[in-house]
C-alpha cells in the first residue's frame, strides 16, 4: 500500500507486527481474529471480516478495532487503544511460565511475541485443523489456541541442536541455548536456521522474523502437546512434523516462510 511505508518491504510479515496482524492468504494482512474478540468483546466479527476470511483489497486497518471504522460500527474498546488516531495498542496476552523460573526480560519478551504470534497463526482454519480435526473452524481454533493458553513454559539449557522440548501437554521447555532465543537476524530481517527436512537431511529454514521462527517452534510443540504429531524420535520424524507446521500454518513467499 502506497501510503503505508511497513507494507513495502515484501519480507516482512503482516507489516512488521505478526503478533497483532496475520495473513493467511500471504497477500494481505487483517488483525488477528482471537486477538480481534478478545480486545473488543464483539461476537460477530465475520461481518466486518475480522477472521480475515474471504477478504478482497481490504486493508487491514479496516479491521482495527482502534480505527476509525470501527468506531463508526459502535465496538472499539477505548480502554486497549491509543489516542483515538486510529492506532492500536493492544495488551498481550500473557503465557504462563514456571512460578519461580528465573527468565532474563529478552526471554519473557521472546516467550511473549512467539506465543501471541503463534495465536495469530491458529487464526488460520487450515493451521487449526492440523491441530484439531472435528468441529467448526472456530472450535478449533479455540481449542489450539486454549491449549497454548493452558501451556506453561520453561526455560532450560539444552544440547545443541534442540529449540525445545515438550514434556507434557501442559508443559513446554524453550532451550536458553536453542533457536528460540539466540537467531541472529539476516540483513534484512529474516532469520536463518538450520534443521532436518522431511527426509532427515539438514536444510536451512528462513522465516520472515525472530517472531515468525519462535510462534513456529511453539505450533511444532503444540503439535506433540495435542498428539497430533508423533514424538521427535530422528531426524526425519522431525523434519517431517515441521514440513506439517510449515505447510499448513505458513506461507513460503521467495524462500522464506510469513
Amino acid at each position: 500500500m502506497a501510503n503505508d511505508p511497513g507494507s513495502w518491504n515484501r519480507y516482512s510479515y503482516t507489516r512488521g507486527d505478526p503478533v497483532n496482524r496475520v495473513d493467511p492468504s500471504g497477500q494481505i494482512d487483517c488483525w488477528s481474529y482471537y486477538l480481534y474478540l478478545t480486545n473488543t468483546g464483539f461476537t460477530d466479527p465475520d461481518s466486518l471480516l475480522g477472521n480475515c476470511e474471504g477478504q478482497q483489497g481490504e486493508t487491514g486497518s479496516e479491521l482495527d478495532p482502534c480505527s476509525q471504522l470501527a468506531e463508526e460500527f459502535g465496538f472499539s474498546d477505548d480502554a486497549n487503544c491509543n489516542d483515538g488516531d486510529g492506532s492500536s495498542e493492544y495488551a498481550m496476552i500473557q503465557p504462563t511460565l514456571l512460578a519461580g523460573g528465573k527468565y532474563s526480560i529478552s526471554q519473557t519478551a521472546a516467550i511473549t511475541n512467539g506465543f501471541n504470534a503463534a495465536i495469530g497463526y491458529l487464526d488460520n482454519p487450515k493451521c487449526a485443523d492440523l491441530f484439531v480435526t472435528e468441529g467448526t473452524p472456530d472450535f478449533a481454533t479455540a481449542t489450539a489456541v486454549e491449549q497454548l493458553e493452558n501451556t506453561t513454559y520453561g526455560v532450560t539449557s539444552m544440547k545443541p541442536g534442540v529449540a525445545a522440548v515438550t514434556e507434557n501437554s501442559t508443559w513446554v521447555e524453550l532451550a536458553s541455548n536453542g533457536a528460540f532465543f539466540n537467531s541472529a537476524p539476516n540483513a534484512n530481517g529474516t532469520v536463518s536456521e538450520t534443521g532436518p527436512n522431511s527426509n532427515g537431511k539438514d536444510t536451512t529454514f528462513t522465516f520472515a522474523s525472530t517472531t515468525v521462527l519462535q510462534a513456529f517452534i511453539l505450533l511444532h510443540e503444540l503439535g506433540h502437546q495435542m498428539g497430533v504429531l508423533p514424538p521427535d524420535a530422528n531426524k526425519a520424524i522431525n523434519g517431517a512434523n515441521s514440513a506439517a507446521v510449515l505447510q499448513d500454518c505458513f506461507t513460503k513467499v521467495n524462500g522464506v516462510y510469513q
